[in-house]
Formats: structure tokens, sequence, C-alpha cells
């Protein structure tokens, strides 16, 4: 079957049941159906207790796919689906965490039926589309965000010269191509001095292709003398990326790369390489990287208390990067679910757009179903770790007590205006070899 008849078959038999469980829809309550690929989320339900407590005009059900991770497929997603929706009574939301190749289905039949879809974990471009996927949100800041962060970047160090590397994949490929065109609207000020894409297939039968590949693109960034490499790929090519920049010798203070961080507390670099740990730190170690923060970095003044009675209990709960997101996620439908304003779905990111409030993941607001968040801009500095919690350097990587450590160089907010670009807050100084 190709994609053109699956879809069209998808979306037909999904209309069935949507059709049949709408019938005896019970308007009172809100039907949150989860598509979750990570055995819980506690922040879920700390929200929904919360909100229950409140005693306000709505109630909220989770209904969950108990016993059940989704993979990264859509086949299964679509079977585990469509069982979801045949023991509900009414869908009112989709919440997931699911990958985006799953995603893309589900928010392309929602526009059919006027489902809105929540994701707080995704934040690829291609699902930003208003006119493809108009009931699709994201609640994490989407990578349009992390390239306006990157043009502020180069501004703020005159950095006017740079290359791109980007993995093979709609995910990464549409990143580059995105700060390409932010940054094409001034010839003068950026040149984007050479782009080159990388093509990296697992197992051990691949190795050779794939150091070539990688030592290749490394020797033509060199040749040309592209000093500021902005980067999209993920934890594994980085992994092998620094290892063979750190045996070109394509690091240190004629370089500066800058990665779009990952949204996780492991350390990647611990990955399998042809290099030593002490080889790959040295490379490493300058890096910037935007990155979503875990929390917010709010004054905490600033924040309402069920807010702070959550981050008062959160280090009680089951830890996962995108927790606090998932927590923002519910309190956003209640805001919009408690005034009745979804009764009429045609226009639910014009709807979206009307949430504003201080979240556990900072201010949370929407721009055409795109959320306007915060993004961190960090550094991985080889440091000694003080008492006080300062970074001591200089330090050497073979030293027991000589770390990797993620840095917080500037936050970046919008204005009051969702509109304006981001503007940098100064954490602490960025420290150059």
């Amino acid at each position: 079957m190709g994609t053109k008849s699956f879809r069209s078959y998808f979306i037909f038999l999904f209309y069935l049941i949507i059709f049949n469980n709408y019938i005896n829809a019970d308007q009172h309550k809100i039907i949150l159906n989860s598509l979750f690929t990570q055995s819980s989320y506690p922040s879920i339900n700390f929200a929904l207790k919360q909100i229950t407590s409140l005693q306000i005009d709505i109630t909220f059900e989770l209904n969950t796919t108990e016993n059940v991770i989704i993979p990264c497929d859509v086949g299964t997603t679509v079977k585990i689906l469509f069982n979801i929706i045949n023991k509900t009574n009414l869908l009112n939301v989709l919440l997931s965490d699911a990958c985006q190749n799953v995603l893309s289905y589900i928010a392309e039949a929602a526009t059919y039926f006027h489902i809105p879809v929540f994701s707080f974990t995704e934040s690829d471009l291609s699902l930003s589309s208003i006119d493809r996927y108009p009931f699709f949100n994201h609640i994490i800041p989407s990578d349009r965000d992390h390239n306006l962060v990157r043009k502020q970047l180069l501004q703020y160090f005159n950095w006017t010269r740079f290359g791109l590397i980007y993995q093979h994949g709609s995910k990464y490929t549409l990143v580059a191509n995105d700060l390409s065109n932010l940054t094409a609207t001034d010839k003068k000020q950026w040149e984007v001095n050479l782009t080159r894409g990388i093509a990296y297939r697992h197992g051990l039968e691949w190795h050779d292709d794939n150091v070539k590949n990688i030592k290749g693109l490394l020797n033509d960034f060199k040749a040309r003398d592209v000093r500021i490499i902005i980067a999209n790929f993920n934890q594994t090519i980085a992994t092998h990326m620094f290892c063979h920049a750190a045996k070109e010798h394509i690091y240190g203070s004629r370089y500066q790369w800058i990665i779009l961080g990952y949204p996780s507390f492991l350390s990647w670099w611990n990955e399998q390489t042809d290099c030593s740990i002490q080889e790959l730190i040295r490379a490493i170690n300058g890096t910037l990287q935007t990155r979503i923060p875990h929390l917010s970095i709010y004054d905490i003044n600033e924040q309402p208390s069920y807010v702070l009675d959550y981050l008062e209990q959160f280090s009680n709960l089951e830890r996962n990067y995108f927790d606090a997101y998932a927590y923002d996620t519910i309190w956003s439908l209640a805001y919009l679910y408690q005034s009745n304003i979804l009764s009429n779905q045609t226009n639910i990111k014009t709807i979206v757009d009307n949430i504003d409030f201080n979240g556990a993941t900072g201010r949370v607001r929407y721009l055409n179903g795109r959320r306007v968040g915060e993004i961190l801009v960090e550094q991985y500095v080889v440091c000694r770790m003080m008492n006080d919690g300062s970074c001591k350097i200089p330090c050497y990587e073979k030293d027991k007590d000589c770390n990797l450590t993620v840095v917080k160089v500037f936050l970046a907010k919008n204005s009051d205006s969702k509109y304006d670009p981001p503007s940098l807050y100064e954490f602490n100084p960025i420290m150059w070899h």
C-alpha cells in the first residue's frame, strides 16, 4: 500500500470511529487521551490533582494506555490509537511524546476532525506548518526558536562568517535551511561560507564509511578556513564528530562550535568511539549549545502558588527532562477549557494563542500553536568544580577531579511582544581558550 493510500485509509478509519463516539458525547468531561513512549509522567497526575482540588467547572479524565509503551512506528501506534478511541465516549484532546514520524500522521488526521493534538517533547519544524497541521501544538519551543537565538549569538559576538553541518533527515535539514533563510535577509552582515550534510549508518559494517564521511566533511571546513561551525545532529553523530575533530585538530582557540543541545540529563559523550575520553573532552571543551531548560529560571516571586507547590515536590517525582513541560500542558488545557473557549475548535491555534501564564517551564505563551518560551545558551567547560559550586580553570583532562561541565551562559527570553526577537541575558561569562 502506497503512502497516499495508507494516509487515506488511516483518515477514513479515524473518521468512522470519531463519528460513532461523538453521538453520545459527554460535554462536561474532558477526555485527555495519551500516546506515550515513556512508562509515566508523574507531573501530569500531579497537575490533574491540583486542578481537581480547585473545584473549577471542568473535569479532566486521563485515558492512558496502561502497560503499553508506543514505539516510533506508524502502524503500531495507529493500531493503539484506534483501541484508545474505541474505549472512549469522546475524543477531546490527544497528548503525546511520540516521534515526529508518528506525530505527522496523527496531526494530519486531527486536521480533518478538529482534534487538538499537544506534544510536549517534539520541536521538529515540519510540524509547525499552519496549513498542514492547524490543530497541532508545540509545548516546547520549536527548532525555529533555537535559530533565532543562534542569530542573536552571531550578532552579539560579531561573527559574520560561519558554516553549517546537518544530519540528513527532515528534523536537522529543516533547521539548517531555516537558519540560512534567517541570515540571508542581510547578506552584507552574514556569510554562510560552507554547508555540508552528513549521512550516518549504524552498525560495525558501516564504520569505515562513516569515518570517511566525517573526515571528508571536517577537512572541507578546514580547507575553507571556516572558524564558526553551527551543527545539527543527534548524540551519536556528535560523539563521533568531536572524536574526529580532535584527530583533525578542529577545536580550540581557532574554532567555535555551536550545537543544537540535547534534552537529557545524561553525558552523551560517553559513547564508544575511536577516541579516548580525554580526546573527546579536549575537543568538546568550549562548545556552545542552545537547549530548552528543563525547569523555569524565573524569579520565584513571579510563580503562582500551584507551580511553587509542584517545584517543591518535583524532586520526589520520577525525573524526566520533559516532565515540567507535560505539567504545563495540563495547565494550558485547564486555562482553555475553564472558559469554554474550545467549544468551537475550528480556529484552535488562534484560541491557544490566548494562553499566557507563568508555568513550571517559564512564561507559557503560544504563537500559531508554537510555544514562545525560554532557550538556554550553555557552554561545555573543562574545569575543576569548587565547594562553592564555581568552576575553576584551567585543569587537565587526565586529572581525576577535572570534568566536562555544562555552564549556563545566556538565557534568551522574549519581551511582552511575542513577535520581537529574543534578548540575551547573561548568567556567566564565556570561558575562551
